[in-house]
């Protein structure tokens, strides 16, 4: 009886040891995940910021140009504006693409 009892022990700390081994496993492969998630967000940031930049760039010339125009006649001022409203719209500025980021992002944290 002693002998059943020593066995079954046995038997369940190896099986406790292979469960921690287990978990030691996928705690090292989630580490990893973790890890590879956090750096695509941190790149992912950095994209996002240099086009923020670059476009921040883009609507401070546009606003001198704009203030230029404004100093104008209002008839020159009137033949100017849609040259100038033709530059400002969305698709011209690149906002649009921070969307795009946004669902990345959004993405890779869903993993």
């Amino acid at each position: 009886m002693l002998d059943l009892i020593q066995k079954e022990r046995e038997n369940t700390v190896a099986e406790f040891r292979e469960l921690r081994r287990w978990l030691e496993e996928q705690k090292k492969l989630l580490l990893v995940r973790t890890k590879k998630t956090k750096n695509e967000i941190v790149a992912i940031r950095h994209i996002g910021l240099a086009k923020v930049k670059e476009e921040l760039s883009s609507l401070e010339d546009l606003i001198q140009e704009m203030e230029k125009k404004h100093q104008q006649p209002a008839s020159k001022l009137l033949q100017d504006i849609g040259s100038v409203l033709e530059k400002a719209t969305l698709e011209n500025l690149g906002l649009h693409r921070y969307q795009c980021v946004s669902e990345k992002r959004h993405e890779t944290i869903q993993r």
